[in-house]
């Protein structure tokens, strides 16, 4: 008997403050959820990549990678600071990883 499942597949949440100051530190975390009834591995999030609110930054995140079970979630944690310029910063990325049964990427 062979089971099966559908292909691992990752949606994503975003958790930041709604507002920071001028030059303040702050944490981003992105929480990349396996939705497939796959486990995945190796499953990273893609360059984060910032616009608006000039000059502010990120890096991360932690951790690089994480193996994730079908229906579980890992929080990728990263630590940024808010640029000298007033406005909106959006932060955006995506995830990528291993399907464990095909081998294919997710």
């Amino acid at each position: 008997m062979i089971i099966v499942q559908t292909p691992a597949a990752f949606t994503l949440v975003w958790t930041v403050p709604t507002s920071v100051s001028h030059g303040q530190a702050f944490t981003a975390t992105v929480a990349v959820h396996n939705s497939g009834q796959a486990d995945a591995s190796a499953v990273a999030p893609t360059s984060l990549v910032t616009s608006g609110a000039a000059g502010s930054s990120c890096t991360g995140p932690s951790p690089d990678s994480a193996d994730l079970s079908a229906g579980s979630s890992q929080d990728f944690v990263y630590d940024c600071t808010a640029g000298s310029t007033s406005g909106l910063l959006v932060l955006s990325a995506g995830a990528t990883g291993t399907d464990v049964n095909s081998s294919a990427t997710v």
